[in-house]
């Protein structure tokens, strides 16, 4: 049996791992008692909130970059996730602080004229805090979702040539030259992100799909749309979401909006055609990695085909 000495470094990193734990486990437990102060006292005179709500990669920076173009809300850069919420990445941060909060409580520090986003499963708990209404908050849910195959391809595009904010730092650097030099290529690249998909949840956002207090628009249909305002045209998609956010879609300029330069967000993947992608990079071993009922099952319960 091998035995490693006792040194000054291994015990103070050691009890700098029992106090992070310690601390992440009593936040946790004090969520509860969290929900009563707000986040940020920043904020509009609308009077209703917003939650941006998706899968990872399912296009939650894009809907973002939409919310805060219109301008009704205060962007306080705040990513809800499950047990916890943190700051989103800005230019000279090197990591985002985190915030340790069961979901269900922190929903309940935002205040009307608010926008956040998030990567939230459904639960019970989180759904009826929600849709309950107070003198400080009346929330408007906003759930993106997309085919998960485009969505491990986005994965892989960023971490190997994304060139938004999050790579540019040291840690997303070094992250970045680990990622390509622990494998032999992009193919073998591609099958770890779907190796490791289990922890995306993508059938435990599905309920969302079918709540009365939330607006479910599908990824396609919004980057359509996107692209079709540079032309001056404003879909059915863009418009229904508009309304549903009490905007009136007449008194907005498609090219003007589409100049708010919407593409753009810091963890941006850098591919240009968003949609059907996995149809050009998809080898035989990545198709053969997805053909499981489970996933057949999650591709029907989004609506996509096998």
């Amino acid at each position: 049996m091998k035995i490693f000495p006792i040194t000054k470094e291994r015990y103070v990193t050691h009890a700098k791992t029992k106090v992070r734990l310690g601390a992440r486990s009593l936040s946790t437990k004090l969520s509860p008692v969290q929900q009563f102060t707000p986040i940020s006292l920043r904020k509009t005179n609308t009077e209703f909130c917003v939650l941006g709500n998706g899968p990872y990669r399912s296009g939650t920076y894009l809907l973002h970059k939409i919310l805060l173009s219109l301008g009704k809300w205060e962007d306080i850069e705040v990513h809800i996730n499950p047990g916890a919420w943190f700051s989103i990445m800005k230019p000279g941060m090197q990591k985002a602080p985190v915030h340790y909060c069961s979901e269900q409580y922190a929903v309940n520090k935002v205040r009307n004229g608010q926008m956040v986003a998030g990567h939230l499963t459904w639960h019970k708990d989180l759904e009826r805090n929600l849709e309950r209404v107070t003198k400080i908050r009346r929330y408007k849910h906003v759930f993106i979702y997309r085919d998960p195959r485009d969505c491990y391809v986005s994965r892989f595009n960023y971490h190997s040539y994304g060139a938004g904010i999050d790579a540019q730092t040291a840690r997303g650097v070094a992250g970045r030259k680990a990622w390509l030099e622990n494998f032999p290529d992009d193919d073998a690249r591609l099958s770890d992100v779907i190796e490791h998909r289990s922890s995306w949840r993508h059938l435990d956002y599905v309920p969302w799909l079918h709540s009365s207090h939330c607006f479910a628009v599908k990824f396609e249909d919004l980057d359509a749309d996107c692209n079709a305002l540079e032309d001056g045209l404003m879909g059915n998609t863009l418009k229904d979401l508009f309304n549903y956010l009490e905007v009136e879609p007449a008194n907005i300029d498609p090219i003007e909006f589409f100049n708010n330069d919407l593409r753009t967000s810091h963890n941006s993947s850098g591919e240009k055609t968003k949609v059907g992608q996995y149809k050009r990079v998809f080898k035989d071993q990545h198709y053969a990695m997805l053909d499981t009922s489970e996933f057949r099952e999650t591709l029907q319960a989004y609506g996509y085909e096998w």
